[in-house]
């Protein structure tokens, strides 16, 4: 199949450009929601006819659906229907539709997508027309329309008056004939200006094939037939001298070497004004001299030739013109191109009436020669093998760096390839860019098959903006010519490439020594007089610093040459405004629609939001009229709002943006208009020096938002009967000084006064104005918002709205009104939501996203202005978690997250079951409450802060310090920003209300998770994971904000308190109680930061209490130096001290993979070894899943194997290179390329149909249609656990350090199924708190047990078992804010020879992998069992409770650590080991 576009037809780029543009049918998101239909029919002799079609038109599987339409349903896999196009001879004429009339139907809602509000119109034949006459006269196969994709997208992105339509069409090779044979492809283009041929005689002088004359023309004659039939019909025109019509016939003399055209037409006096196409048909190129035709000919400019018809010698009545289109011989015998035309393309003209004709208001275009292929894609795949060879090579993972190579600024080896791209140079011809390193610096070749072309480049000293034309001493190769433009740039032309035929080639080269920090070029045809650039419209850039380009701090991620643009335009030029600023940040997100992410977003908005604080120039050097700069935001905003309806991903940060703007639009004429009348009608006279006068001149220059405090102050000055301080005070609370009004380039410097007119109809007047400075400047100004949006809400939303105004317009008067007000905002909010998110029109989008956030500010300001976080704390438990529920809420809506609303929902659904109020006060509701509490202190934390800070600060580091911003600004960027949200106010309601919580739950402020006592000096730092490599020379007990779970203990270390929480088997929680830390989890925030500050580089002793609490006093440097002494021996001992593996394994395993019953201790770790006894062993009704064991040793043998000899080699290199570093060296970079080493290993057939057997032996379910691959990738990632920066660390602190450790740790895997879990738990058959051997202590999460061991933000369900009595009690319940929700498969789990050592507990060091990820959802507690009915949470939990007991007993009465899930009625037990 061949699409239009390939057979020749003109479809302007500028068309496809907007027609992509306009588009908003999101036709992905519609085919997810299976079965959809084209309901269709056609139109035979009018666009807006409905028929129904012929039953040889009808797809399979289309069924009726009316008289007039017919529904054929989408495959889901692939969407395209077919529609057989029916051709029919009548009259002796060959007839066919008009075209398709259709909509696209969605079953699942009965909903119908229409091209706006019309039905989409396909036209059969508004395209170019093609027909095949073949050597023998074979007639080609009729027409296939196919409506896919591209082709609705086309349809309903234009008018049906310029839609296009993809036409596929199926040519059978002709037969073989006789030599000089040729045939011709017949072109039919009718003309508003041509008359119509009276005769179809003229084509027997056209067709001039050597074969049989009757032949040839006896193949013309239905076709010239039909096209006079099609002609008349469809192309009766008006214009200079008539109607007509012209025929073209293209002949295939010799193929891809000689093409011949003949055109006819009737029309006296005509000229062909004409040119041709080299690659992209419509191009227009001077044709050669050799193609021009007999007769008069001309050329008319650089492009095209003016050549007259000439009458025909045989037939007076027509005029021709003869076109023949060879190779250049000369140029194939000197290796140039010899390119042959892909179109002609052309116009007509008539001298006589001065009249042009073309077709649609586009040129006409004929296909010539067909594409050959490209010779740059061997090319480009050569260089491909060799990048993806050489990242084969490379031995360590792509984000780390080996510490012990040379500066970051070292060359890599000759030949590492640094750059390469395949552009296409817009339809002109390819190119292939590839960037590289040479023996000498650096190399740039550029390969294309487009001629003549030059290199423009230039070099960049310090900014990746600049495009600076070397000095004349500067040192370069080049191959092809190269000299200097102008002053500007340097210019290499490309040369024949003697390698491949058909390319050209351009190489520049560097020496090392001497590289600038970048090469910056484009390409450029002089021919074409057309620039090529790189993705965007921006210069290619190539950096030969190979680090940061920039000294600047932060980071910007990919988009630095973004950022340093931004940053020059701030610095460096002259002339600067709003406008400026807002076309820009425009143009940047236009130009990278196809590739936007959150970053560019992200720094988009930092930007943005310095210049909304006034930290960036308003206004330098430059006049802008207000309608401009209302244009430019009108036209910001509008791309805002089309990024937010069609990337869900990009949503939160495109409301960030447009908080920091005005709406734009139509009223930026009116604040010129609108002052001066204002004056006018009240007398103020224009003469310069006074305040209004110097006022007016500003706001007609340079309108800004400081026009919107500058008039809200005048308004309260003249409320106030002319009080200066008045106007000052106001002008300060919205930011702007009397300074600043003097530093305008119009400065207002004339003092604030009173005019003599009528006070209160200048108010009145100002008032209104100030509505039209709002509408341009301001974003979240309710009134103004309110009347945009109006037009896209529905009457109730309206009414809520204007209500909503109307109350705050009174004023919130106290905590009371502030309350009703909040609550009014959120019901508004919920409405404006849920219209929201159905909508799919920008326009209306953007309005609505503007109210939107003027409803989140009023909602935040009326908690924070009214002090209503104390007034609620005050009042009973259900009004403050009203307060609560609305402020979740609102910051789910604004922050887009799911995890606010569903703690929301969940919370009122806690007190919607509540019967009384005396249930509101009971303890285990104080425990429910408390959850959600902590569910949403969490979110603040990791959906709010951490996601701002982290994602947004570097970047305003970055743009800051560029832009010279004040260093405070900088530096609590993120804060501000944070402080600013509705997250703020809600952890200002959360704090007291917790607070009070917790005394009714009777919890404490501690939870210890490894108790014990120490002495220590006092350490406070943000997170553990940036010390987890320090070496403490003394004792030290750490204040710690911020612990993930998954870091290990840094070494002389002997307390660890922080406010996270932690689950009690997470990897720190296990180190700490292994190696006797103590860790305590402080819940008050207050007390923490007390303590913090208290202890800072004090000495201080702490312990845990019987009652759960720790106590934590400060003692003197004396007393701490002896109770320490003791323990720093001991410190130094265990320093000493080296961990022996077990030796007593098997290394040289004979079976590749074992079944349960085959496991011994020589073969697997405690967790086979533990489930194989317990297999055996425990009860029916306790269920264990299908296990098998792939042994120890049989990662080394497989290292071993032949297919595996370079890996092997690699990996000894960096174990030797691993046992020479000492015990404080940081060694991350060099365990991630051995991790990478491991990943790289193959596997042996036998391997692959071993498992499988074993599998199937055991009952594992799917076993035979195991996905061999991604089982061999989670083995690897299991054995390249091995060499986790946390296990590393574990033993290198319990004395294994280097290879000789690591050489006697082996690794094997254990394979178990996954079971379908709706809890997991984990059991200590020991209380680890009180170390009560009589009780036990459990958690419990929803879904899987990676949420426990993995430390998810969040606590799991605690609770405690009695083995005497029985009892239950919950401790505190669940407050995990997701959950990971099993796909079936197989888990692989790591099981050493390094666990469960005497003295070492290796249990969460290594890794185990899912084979199919598991979903993670948000939970809704609201939807458990175990939180709606307690009856059924008592009996679970004594039922897990059991389990543990029974273990315990079948382990000879040893206490155990125990892994588990419940699934339906059944439990499952899937790890136990005695416990630490």
């Amino acid at each position: 199949m061949r699409q239009l576009s390939q057979l020749g037809a003109s479809v302007p780029r500028a068309l496809k450009e907007r027609i992509a543009s306009r588009n908003s049918f999101d036709w992905s998101t519609l085919l997810r929601n299976s079965p959809i239909y084209l309901h269709w029919g056609v139109a035979p002799e009018h666009p807006d006819e409905w028929s129904l079609p012929s039953a040889g038109a009808l797809p399979p599987g289309t069924i009726r659906f009316d008289n007039i339409a017919v529904r054929s349903e989408f495959p889901t896999d692939y969407p395209r229907v077919r529609i057989r196009i029916p051709f029919d001879e009548s009259d002796g004429g060959l007839r066919t539709i008009c075209g398709i009339k259709a909509v696209i139907y969605r079953a699942k809602d009965r909903k119908y997508f229409k091209d706006g509000r019309a039905d989409f119109f396909v036209p059969v034949w508004d395209a170019v027309r093609t027909w095949v006459v073949g050597r023998l006269g074979e007639d080609e196969p009729l027409q296939e329309l196919s409506l896919n994709e591209s082709a609705f997208r086309a349809a309903m992105g234009v008018s049906r008056s310029d839609s296009y339509m993809s036409f596929s069409r199926e040519t059978s090779p002709a037969p073989e004939s006789g030599v000089g044979a040729r045939s011709a492809v017949r072109r039919s283009i009718s003309l508003s200006s041509v008359r119509k041929l009276k005769s179809s005689t003229s084509l027997d002088r056209i067709v001039k094939a050597s074969g049989p004359r009757d032949r040839s023309l006896k193949a013309c004659a239905g076709y010239t037939q039909g096209h006079q039939f099609l002609s008349s019909k469809l192309f009766q025109g008006v214009g200079r001298g008539g109607t007509g019509n012209l025929d073209v016939v293209v002949e295939e003399v010799v193929p891809q070497e000689e093409y011949h055209i003949h055109m006819i037409t009737d029309i006296r006096g005509l000229a062909l004004h004409w040119g041709v196409s080299r690659k992209k048909p419509g191009q227009w190129l001077l044709p050669r001299r050799d193609w021009w035709p007999a007769g008069v000919s001309s050329q008319v400019d650089h492009m095209a030739v003016r050549s007259e018809f000439q009458r025909d010698e045989d037939d007076p009545s027509i005029w021709r013109i003869d076109l023949s289109f060879q190779r250049d011989p000369s140029a194939k015998d000197s290796g140039s191109d010899a390119w042959l035309p892909s179109a002609l393309v052309f116009v007509l003209y008539q001298a006589e009436y001065n009249f042009w004709s073309n077709h649609n208001n586009d040129n006409f275009v004929v296909p010539v020669a067909p594409f050959a292929p490209s010779p740059l894609e061997a090319l480009y795949q050569s260089y491909l093998s060799k990048l993806e060879e050489q990242e084969k090579q490379l031995s360590g993972d792509l984000n780390s760096n080996d510490p012990d190579t040379d500066a970051p600024t070292s060359m890599p080896p000759a030949g590492t390839i640094l750059g390469l791209e395949q552009r296409s140079l817009d339809d002109d011809g390819e190119a292939v860019i590839c960037f590289c390193v040479d023996e000498a610096g650096f190399a740039l070749r550029i390969h294309a098959d487009l001629s003549p072309l030059v290199v423009h480049w230039g070099i960049a000293r310090h900014r990746v903006t600049e495009f600076l034309q070397p000095d004349e001493d500067f040192p370069f190769e080049a191959i092809g010519r190269t000299y200097r433009f102008e002053n500007k740039a340097m210019r290499t032309e490309f040369v024949p490439d003697p390698e491949h035929k058909g390319a050209y080639y351009a190489d520049l080269r560097f020496r090392k020594e001497n590289a600038p920090r970048a090469i910056t070029f484009v390409l450029f045809s002089p021919e074409l007089n057309h620039w090529y650039c790189a993705e965007g419209g921006g210069n290619f850039v190539l950096r030969m610093d190979l680090d940061s380009f920039s000294d600047l701090p932060g980071s910007v991620g990919k988009h630095e040459d973004i950022a340093q643009k931004i940053i020059e335009v701030e610095v460096e030029y002259g002339s600067w405004t709003l406008m400026h600023r807002y076309n820009l940040a425009n143009d940047i997100i236009q130009n990278s629609l196809s590739h936007l992410d959150a970053d560019l977003l992200q720094m988009i908005f930092v930007w943005l939001r310095y210049s909304f604080l006034r930290q960036l120039d308003w206004q330098r050097a430059y006049n802008t009229q207000p309608r401009l700069l209302a244009h430019a935001q009108d036209q910001l905003t509008r791309t805002l709002a089309r990024v937010y309806a069609n990337r869900c991903d990009l949503r939160l940060w495109v409301r960030l943006c447009l908080s920091t703007l005005g709406r734009g639009g139509g009223n930026g004429q009116r604040i010129r208009d609108d002052i001066l009348r204002i004056m006018h009608k009240h007398h103020i006279p224009e003469t310069p020096g006074h305040f209004m006068e110097q006022w007016h001149q500003k706001l007609h220059n340079n309108t800004t938002p400081d026009d919107v405090a500058i008039c809200e102050s005048y308004l309260a000055f003249l409320k106030a009967n002319g009080n200066k301080s008045v106007f000052y005070e106001t002008l300060q609370k919205h930011g702007v000084t009397k300074d600043r009004l003097a530093s305008y380039e119009r400065p207002i410097r004339a003092e604030v006064q009173m005019y003599p007119c009528d006070k209160d109809g200048l108010i009145h007047d100002l008032e209104e104005y100030l509505h039209v400075l709002k509408s341009v400047h301001s974003g979240t100004d309710l009134a103004v918002v309110l009347d945009y949006a109006r037009w896209t809400l529905d009457a109730e939303l309206v009414s809520k709205v204007e209500r909503i105004q109307a109350e705050r317009a009174n004023g919130m008067k106290n905590p009371e009104s502030a309350l009703g007000i909040s609550f009014q905002i959120a019901e508004t909010r919920k409405m404006l939501q849920s219209t929201l998110g159905s909508m799919q029109e920008p326009e209306r989008i953007r309005d609505m996203l503007f109210l939107d956030l003027a409803l989140d500010e009023l909602a935040r300001l009326a908690v924070e202005s009214q002090g209503l976080a104390e007034y609620v704390a005050q009042r009973d438990l259900r009004t403050a978690c009203n307060l609560l529920i609305v402020l979740a809420e609102h910051v789910g809506w604004s922050m887009l997250s799911d995890a606010f609303l569903e703690a929301a929902y969940d919370t009122g659904a806690l007190f919607y079951a509540c019967s009384s109020d005396a249930e509101l006060s009971e303890p285990d509701f104080g425990l429910r409450v408390y959850a959600t509490m902590e569910r949403l202190m969490d979110c603040v934390g990791n959906d709010v802060i951490e996601l701002l800070h982290s994602q947004v600060q570097p970047k305003a580091v970055y743009i800051g310090t560029g832009c010279n911003v004040d260093e405070k600004m900088v530096t609590l960027f993120s804060e501000e920003l944070i402080r600013g949200q509705a997250a703020f106010a809600l952890t200002q309601v959360l704090r007291p209300l917790m607070k009070n919580i917790r005394k009714q739950a009777n919890l404490g402020n501690w939870q210890v998770i490894s108790p014990g006592e120490c002495t220590g000096l006092g350490e406070v730092c943000q997170e553990l994971m940036s010390i987890q490599y320090k070496t403490f020379a003394k004792p030290t007990v750490a204040f710690v904000r911020r612990i993930s779970g998954e870091e290990e203990i840094p070494t002389g270390m002997v307390g660890l308190i922080t406010t996270d929480t932690l689950d009690i088997l997470s990897h720190c929680a296990v180190r700490a109680r292994n190696e006797r830390v103590v860790l305590a989890c402080c819940f008050s925030e207050e007390l923490f930061e007390q303590l913090a500050q208290q202890f800072q580089g004090s000495w201080v002793a702490a312990r845990s209490l019987a009652d759960g609490s720790l106590q934590i006093q400060a003692i003197e440097e004396d007393q701490a130096v002896s109770k320490t002494a003791e323990s720093e021996r001991q410190h130094e001992s265990e320093s000493r001290r080296s961990i022996s593996m077990r030796s007593d394994i098997e290394t040289k395993p004979t079976k590749q993979v074992l079944g349960i019953a085959e496991i011994s201790s020589r073969h697997g770790g405690s967790k086979s070894n533990s489930l194989a006894k317990l297999v055996q062993i425990v009860p029916e009704w306790i269920h264990i899943p299908s296990c098998a064991l792939i042994p120890f040793g049989s990662c080394e043998q497989v290292l071993a194997e032949p297919q595996n000899a370079g890996v092997l080699e690699t990996y000894q290199q960096l174990m030797r290179e691993l046992d020479g570093k000492r015990h404080e060296d940081d060694c991350s970079a060099l365990l991630a390329r051995l991790r990478h080493c491991i990943r790289q290993l193959r596997h042996s057939n036998a391997f692959a149909e071993e498992l499988k057997r074993v599998l199937e032996h055991e009952g594992f379910r799917g076993a035979a249609d195991l996905n061999l691959a991604r089982a061999w990738e989670c083995i690897l990632d299991v054995w390249a656990s091995k060499f986790n920066d946390r296990a590393f660390l574990a033993l290198r602190k319990a004395g294994a350090v280097g290879k000789a450790s690591l050489s006697a740790l082996y690794m094997a895997v254990l394979v178990q199924e996954v079971v379908d879990a709706d809890y997991a738990f984990v059991l200590h058959t020991k209380n680890p708190f009180n170390s009560d051997a009589s009780e036990i202590y459990g958690e419990l999460v929803h879904g899987l047990g990676e949420v426990l061991v993995g430390n998810y933000p969040g606590r799991a369900l605690g609770f405690t078992y009695s083995k005497d009595t029985g009892d239950v009690r919950v401790c505190n319940y669940p407050s995990k804010l997701k959950a990971l929700v099993p796909q079936g498969g197989l888990i692989f789990r790591s099981d050493s020879n390094g666990e469960d050592l005497e003295d070492f507990a290796g249990a969460g060091l290594f890794d185990s992998i899912l084979m199919r990820a598991a979903e993670e959802r948000v939970v809704r507690y609201r939807e458990l069992k175990i939180m709606q009915d307690k009856d059924y949470l008592r009996q679970l939990l004594q039922q897990i409770g059991k389990c543990g007991v029974e273990i315990e007993k079948n382990c000879g009465n040893k206490h155990q650590d125990i892994e588990g899930c419940i699934s339906g009625e059944n439990i499952y037990v899937v790890q136990s080991r005695d416990q630490v």
